[in-house]
C-alpha cells in the first residue's frame, strides 16, 4: 500500500485496486482543447513548476515568494522575493530574479 494513501485516508488501500477501479469507471471527457497529459509527460524534462505564496514577517510585513522547481529532476531552480503588494510587474521581476540564477530548461 502506498504511504501517501495511508496518510491521506488513514486506512489501508491497495493501489492496484484503486488503479483497476479507475480504469473501469473513470473516463474523463476529452473536449480536444489544451495540452494532453501524455504530451506533458513526454515533455517532462523541459518543464518548470512555479509556486507563488505570501508570508508574513514577525513585524507583520507581507512578502511574496516565488519558488521555481524543475519537474523532471525535482531540483529547486531558485526563488524570488518581493515585499508588499504584488502585481504583474513584480511577478515578472521575481521570475527574472530566478532566471538570472539558472539556465532555461531543455
Amino acid at each position: 500500500m502506498s504511504p501517501r494513501l495511508r496518510l491521506a485516508f488513514g486506512l489501508n488501500i491497495d493501489k492496484d485496486v484503486v488503479r483497476r477501479i479507475l480504469a473501469k469507471h473513470y473516463r474523463p471527457e476529452n473536449d480536444g482543447d489544451g495540452v494532453s497529459w501524455l504530451a506533458i509527460a513526454l515533455a517532462k524534462d523541459s518543464l518548470w513548476s512555479i509556486d507563488l505564496f505570501r508570508c508574513e514577517s514577525i513585524l507583520l510585513q507581507s512578502y511574496w515568494v516565488m519558488v521555481v522547481m524543475d519537474v523532471f529532476s525535482r531540483q529547486l531552480i531558485g526563488f524570488g522575493v518581493h515585499r508588499g503588494d504584488v502585481d504583474g510587474v513584480a511577478v515578472c521581476r521575481m521570475f527574472n530574479q530566478v532566471k538570472a540564477e539558472a539556465a532555461w530548461p531543455k
